[in-house]
């Protein structure tokens, strides 16, 4: 794309500069999530400008990972785990 980003650059427009993890479909999902949350009535109108803006609920530091034999009640604490095992449960459809 020969256009550089600029604050009125549509989401829905962002996979085509080749950003890396951001292909056509994401970016649409990102342009509906955004919309919904600056209040634009259609996810095409969600642009760089309002992503910039966009503030996360509350900001998670995983710098300093806690262990869970430290953990104790009430105390928030982000954890890295390994899953080595794992399995499903067949769920039944309900017509």
């Amino acid at each position: 794309m020969d256009s550089p980003l600029a604050l009125h650059t549509r989401i829905e427009d962002l996979y085509r500069y080749k950003l890396a993890r951001l292909g056509q479909v994401t970016s649409r999902k990102l342009a509906a999530a955004l919309a919904s949350f600056s209040g634009k009535k259609n996810s095409s109108d969600a642009t760089i400008e309002d992503l910039l803006g966009y503030l996360p609920m509350r900001y998670e530091d995983r710098s300093n990972l806690a262990r869970i034999r430290d953990l104790k009640d009430g105390v928030e604490a982000s954890l890295e785990l390994y899953v080595k095992l794992s399995g499903a449960y067949e769920s039944a459809t309900v017509p």
